[in-house]
């Protein structure tokens, strides 16, 4: 119960970082990955489903090297600041891996079904 309390913590202190990242960057963000063909690479990879199960792996490792990490913290009853550097670093890992599949897999497949390249206005 601990640990949710501390993800959901850390989680709201996160939402006004990432909204202020997104109005200003997401349109030089969109626009670069058009011209790159990035787009079209991760419109395609949305549709194969190929690296979700080694990205559910990779975000299933993470979670339990944060919640091993809590454990023996707790256990030894030690609270140093590496400690805290150590679980801040490993729950922005989470946060990052969580927000790139959720990217990839629901939301470009939502936003731009069937997507062949090119622009996206006419």
């Amino acid at each position: 119960m601990q640990i949710i309390k501390e993800i959901t913590k850390f989680g709201a202190l996160q939402v006004i970082p990432i909204f202020g990242t997104c109005t200003l960057l997401c349109g030089a963000l969109i626009g670069f990955l058009i011209t790159s063909g990035g787009l079209l690479l991760l419109a395609t990879e949305g549709r194969n489903k190929t690296f979700i199960i080694p990205s559910l792996l990779l975000l299933g490792g993470i979670v339990y090297l944060y919640i091993k990490q809590q454990k023996t913290c707790s256990q030894k009853q030690c609270s140093t600041v590496v400690d805290k550097v150590i679980r801040m670093m490993l729950f922005m890992a989470i946060s990052i891996v969580i927000s790139i599949i959720f990217i990839i897999y629901v939301f470009i497949p939502w936003w731009i079904p069937n997507y062949q390249g090119g622009p996206l206005l006419p």
